[in-house]
C-alpha cells in the first residue's frame, strides 16, 4: 500500500506544484482552472455531437411516424393537414440557420422500415411540383380562412353587445347596426367561398395518385403495421442505453488514453510543465467516464433490465425499497473506502508523522508548549534514547534529531 500512497500523493503534487522547488503561481493556477472548464465543456459538446450519430429510438421511429402508425392520431379529417406540414417542412423554414434534414437519405436509412417507407413516400409528394403547389395553395387559403374567422367572431360579438345595449335602454330603433351586420354577413360569404376552394384543392390531392398510394399505407384497419412497429420499437429501446453507454466510450477511452500516455511520457522525460498539464487534463477526462458509469451502473441498468421488478415494487407501492438499497450500499462503499484510505492509505504512521511536523503530539495530536518532555493533554512521552549515540529523539520520527541514525 505504501507505493499507492506515494503515487497518490506524487499525482497531487502534479496537479499543483511545477517541482518540488517550484510551486504555481496563483495566475497560472487560475489560467490552469479555466483549460480544464474549456476543455470540459468541449469533452461533453463532442461526446453530444459523437452521441447524436448513433441512431436513437426517435431517429429509429420519428414523431410522426409514431403519431400515424402507433397512436393512430390522423384521421380523415386532420390528414391532409397533418400531410400538409410534412410537405412544406423546407417551405416554411426561411431561417438562415435552417438545415434541411427532413428527407435525407442518412436519416431515411436510420429509420423503421414502415416509417421509412412512408417518408419515402411523402418525398415523392413533397418533390411532386402539381402536389407542393396544391398544398401551397391550401395553406394560403386555410391562413385566410383562420384569420377571417377571427375577425368574424370579433364583428359578431360586437354586434351581439351592441344589440343588447340598444334592447336594454327600450330603444326599439335598432337601424344603426345595419352597417356591422352587413359586415359580418360579407364575412360569412366570403369564409363559405373559402372552405368551398379549400374543398376543392382537398378533392384533388386526394384524387392523385401519390397521395391514394399514402393513404393506402397507413389505413386505419391496418393493425398488423402498429404491432409490428411497438414491437420492433420496444426491441431497439431495450438495447439502445448499453449501444449508446458503449457508443460514447468510443469517443471518451481514446481522449482519456491520450491524456494519459501523454502524461506517462512527460513524467518519464522529466518535463514539469507538460506533466502539470497533462494530469490535470488526465483528470478532466476521466469526469464523464466516471458520471456516464455511474448513470449506467444506478440508473440505467436496474430500471432497464430490472423493469418488471420496479412494476411489482410500484404495484405494491414499495418503491421506497430500492432506494433504501441504494443508501445501504452507497454506506458500505463509503465505509469500505475510509477505511482504505485511513488504514492502508493514509496509515497511522503517516497522521504521526504530520502531527510530528506540526509540533503536535504524536497520540492526540494537540499542539504541545515549546520543550515540553510529555504531552499536557494525554501524558504521552514525546522522547526515547537513541540506541546509537544514547541520546534523546522525537519517539515519532524514524531518525535520531542528533546521530541521524534510523531509529528501528
Amino acid at each position: 500500500m505504501g507505493s499507492i500512497r506515494e503515487k497518490i500523493a506524487a499525482f497531487k503534487n502534479r496537479l499543483v506544484k511545477i517541482n518540488d522547488r517550484e510551486p504555481l503561481s496563483k495566475l497560472s493556477l487560475v489560467v490552469i482552472i479555466a483549460l480544464d472548464l474549456f476543455i470540459l465543456i468541449v469533452i461533453f459538446r463532442g461526446l453530444s455531437d459523437h452521441t447524436s450519430q448513433l441512431t436513437s429510438p426517435y431517429d429509429y421511429v420519428p414523431y410522426e411516424c409514431r403519431r400515424i402508425f402507433i397512436e393512430k392520431k390522423w384521421s380523415e379529417t386532420n390528414k391532409i393537414e397533418g400531410l400538409q406540414e410534412l410537405v412544406l417542412t423546407d417551405y416554411n423554414n426561411y431561417s438562415y440557420r435552417y438545415y434541411s434534414e427532413s428527407f435525407e437519405k442518412t436519416k431515411l436509412d436510420k429509420m423503421h422500415p414502415l416509417c421509412k417507407k412512408f417518408f419515402e413516400e411523402v418525398k415523392m409528394v413533397a418533390e411532386n411540383k402539381e402536389l407542393s403547389g396544391l398544398f401551397i395553395e391550401r395553406q394560403k387559403l386555410v391562413n385566410d380562412k383562420e384569420n377571417l374567422t377571427s375577425s368574424f367572431r370579433q364583428s359578431k360579438d360586437v354586434y351581439d353587445t351592441s344589440l343588447l345595449e340598444e334592447i336594454a335602454r327600450n330603444n326599439k330603433d335598432i337601424a344603426k347596426l345595419p352597417s356591422i351586420s352587413d359586415s359580418i354577413k360579407h364575412k360569412e360569404n366570403i369564409l363559405e367561398q373559402l372552405n368551398v376552394s379549400i374543398s376543392k384543392i382537398d378533392k384533388r390531392i386526394n384524387d392523385h395518385q401519390l397521395i391514394k398510394e399514402l393513404w393506402s399505407l397507413i389505413e386505419p384497419g391496418k393493425n398488423d403495421y402498429r404491432n409490428t412497429l411497438v414491437q420492433d420499437l420496444n426491441k431497439f429501446e431495450f438495447w439502445y442505453p448499453l449501444k449508446e453507454f458503449a457508443w460514447q466510450l468510443v469517443f471518451m477511452l481514446p481522449l482519456f488514453m491520450i491524456f494519459y500516455i501523454w502524461n506517462s511520457r512527460s513524467i518519464f522525460k522529466n518535463n514539469n510543465l507538460q506533466v502539470l498539464i497533462s494530469s490535470h487534463l488526465l483528470v478532466i477526462a476521466s469526469i464523464p467516464i466516471i458520471i456516464k458509469t455511474i448513470d449506467v451502473v444506478l440508473h440505467l441498468i436496474p430500471r432497464h433490465f430490472f423493469r418488471e421488478l420496479f412494476k411489482l415494487l410500484e404495484l405494491f407501492h414499495l418503491i421506497a425499497l430500492w432506494h433504501y438499497l441504494l443508501i445501504i450500499i452507497s454506506i458500505f462503499i463509503a465505509i469500505f473506502f475510509i477505511y482504505i484510505v485511513q488504514k492502508k492509505i493514509f496509515d497511522e504512521q503517516r497522521l504521526i508523522k504530520k502531527r510530528l511536523l506540526k509540533g503536535a503530539c504524536y497520540v492526540c495530536g494537540k499542539k504541545l508548549p515549546e520543550g515540553v518532555i510529555a504531552c499536557p493533554f494525554c501524558g504521552a512521552k514525546q522522547y526515547k534514547t537513541c540506541p546509537v549515540c544514547n541520546k534523546d529523539t522525537f519517539i515519532s520520527g524514524d531518525y535520531c534529531t542528533n546521530c541521524g541514525d534510523h531509529l528501528k
